[in-house]
């Protein structure tokens, strides 16, 4: 059960210095399929600026959105002209081995989230928006890698701030820590009008996060799973979707 809560300058990005020359971010555009992927960081100023940039030079004709599929019902609501954010999208759901403990997560937004972004560009532009992630009660979902009831439904953001490369990365630049380095590198560009060298630069600081973590880690946190499902959501889509 679902309900809704109301409530630069420019850096030269250096990626490579301390990525295997082997690890490149794959591309974001498929011309043969006319399918932008677009990386973005939950609640980053930076990323919902570029986004906006791109939905308006691209008009596509959907948008597909890392959200648990079972809250479609719910875009309405959000993209309404009285829903006013900072909202959350409240995941109810009770536990499989107790009935009487429900598991509670939620899926926030604020003005500057991309996904509310995404929203309302689809709102007003009439363009098709879905969530194409697992549904908020799959296990991937419910519980984190590990088996602790995952409390926000938007994904772990830990790799953005530790981990062998986001550390050696921030070593290299005279960063305190992950944080920094993500605001020297991207939130510094908000105003930097090029989103396709903005979006390819995060695609390849996503491309070396991912490569320093196993396939294991992402298999116990559910990653491969949710990836597995939005392939698939994806593809059906494209199928069916002209633009």
């Amino acid at each position: 059960m679902e309900g809704i809560l109301r409530g630069g300058a420019r850096v030269e990005i250096g990626l490579n210095m301390v990525a295997p020359p082997s690890i490149d971010a794959a591309p974001l555009y498929d011309p043969t399929r006319n399918l932008y992927v677009v990386p973005v960081r939950h609640h980053s100023p930076a990323c919902a600026a570029q986004l906006r940039r791109l939905l308006m030079e691209v008009q596509p004709a959907a948008i597909l959105i890392e959200g648990p599929c079972d809250f479609d019902p719910l875009i309405a609501l959000l993209t309404d002209a009285q829903t006013r954010p900072p909202v959350a999208i409240v995941a109810l759901r009770p536990m499989e081995d107790d009935t009487k403990q429900r598991a509670t997560s939620y899926f926030p937004f604020c003005a500057h989230s991309p996904e509310y972004i995404a929203l309302r560009h689809g709102a007003e532009a009439g363009a098709a928006v879905a969530f194409i992630d697992l549904p908020s009660h799959a296990k991937a979902m419910v519980f984190d890698g590990d088996g602790e009831v995952a409390r926000t439904l938007q994904g772990d953001e830990t790799p953005f701030d530790s981990g062998d490369y986001v550390t050696a990365l921030a070593r290299d630049m005279g960063c305190r820590d992950g944080n920094e380095v993500w605001d020297d590198l991207f939130e510094t560009r908000i105003h930097d009008g090029d989103w396709r060298r903005f979006f390819a630069d995060v695609g390849q600081y996503c491309a070396c996060i991912r490569a320093a973590t196993s396939d294991a880690v992402m298999a116990k946190d559910g990653t491969l799973e949710r990836e597995a499902q939005m392939r698939a959501l994806i593809a059906q889509r494209r199928a069916a979707t002209d633009g």
